[in-house]
């Protein structure tokens, strides 16, 4: 049996899938940096997530400017 496609042989149709394949996969690549960058914010089982150190390094940085300056420089930190 043989199959006769004729929107194949034209390139339009071969540039069209090539493309959507190529969308397909960067949308899968989006997908699976986007995880992992949920998994490095929110933290998992094993370890603790980024944004636990955003607290602790700001409250390390005044104390400096404290201790440095006698007070705090930035404005809103205080905030």
């Amino acid at each position: 049996m043989v199959i006769h496609m004729p929107l194949l042989t034209q390139r339009n149709a071969r540039d069209l899938a090539a493309l959507t394949s190529t969308a397909r996969e960067l949308m899968l690549y989006a997908i699976r940096v986007i995880t992992e960058m949920q998994g490095i914010w929110n933290g998992s089982e094993s370890n603790t997530g980024a944004r636990e150190f955003g607290p602790k390094w700001i409250g390390l940085l005044e104390a400096k400017q404290r201790e440095q300056f006698g007070r705090a420089c930035f404005y809103f930190l205080s905030q």
